[in-house]
């Protein structure tokens, strides 16, 4: 168990152990699976598991992936904490229910930051449809 921590955060870190023990179990899967799975270190779902961390939005996104399923499955609230990772842009982060998240960002920026983040979309749903036209 970490140190240190208030009892809101030691909390929030029990609930995101306990999820990741339950659906580990109902995957039949060990960490080290979920690791492979995940594509993250073993030492890193130990600390979970452990509370001794909570992960990075990155590693939370992963873990969703992995587990078939959202940040707010994993730990409640968590996609709020998205949010709060960047409270100078307007950002409204959202579980849906087939493990994606909405998001809407409310911002002014140049040309080539919109240009760049609409690259980005467009990369997603080809990816998206490419997916679909596989099945």
């Amino acid at each position: 168990m970490a140190k240190n921590l208030n009892d809101k955060e030691q909390k929030r870190r029990n609930r995101f152990s306990s999820s990741i023990v339950k659906r580990i179990n109902e995957k039949g899967w060990t960490k080290a699976e979920l690791a492979r799975q995940a594509g993250m270190g073993r030492d890193s779902i130990g600390a979970y598991i452990r509370t001794d961390s909570f992960p990075a939005e990155k590693h939370l996104l992963k873990l969703c992936k992995a587990l078939d399923c959202t940040p707010d499955d994993l730990c409640p609230g968590s996609s709020e904490l998205l949010t709060d990772m960047m409270p100078e842009i307007p950002l409204e982060i959202k579980s849906t229910s087939d493990g994606r998240l909405y998001f809407r960002i409310a911002a002014i920026a140049d040309t080539e930051t919109v240009f760049g983040i609409t690259a980005l979309l467009e990369k997603y749903h080809e990816k998206e449809k490419s997916k679909q036209s596989k099945k």
